[in-house]
């Protein structure tokens, strides 16, 4: 089992549920969370994040051995929203 923080970017987060499922991994992964204190090409708004998070979830979650896991990167780069 692998527990894996992607990037901000959700096709990152799909190449990697789709090759962990190609091989049958058991992994547990998500798309990174930050909207402040980051390069700007790293920052997401709330809302957007929501929404590509809730069709990752949608798309991946228990699916074979895969899970889906809500993964802000860390208190000084995630606003409380």
């Amino acid at each position: 089992t692998a527990l894996v923080f992607g990037s901000v970017h959700p096709q990152s987060v799909d190449a990697l549920f789709e090759e962990a499922s190609q091989i049958n991994m058991r992994l547990i992964a998500g798309k990174v969370m930050m909207d402040r204190n980051a390069p700007d090409w790293m920052l997401d708004d709330a809302q957007s994040s929501y929404e590509q998070s809730k069709a990752l979830i949608e798309r991946w979650h228990k699916k074979g051995r895969l899970l889906y896991a809500i993964t802000p990167r860390f208190s000084p780069t995630s606003t409380p929203e």
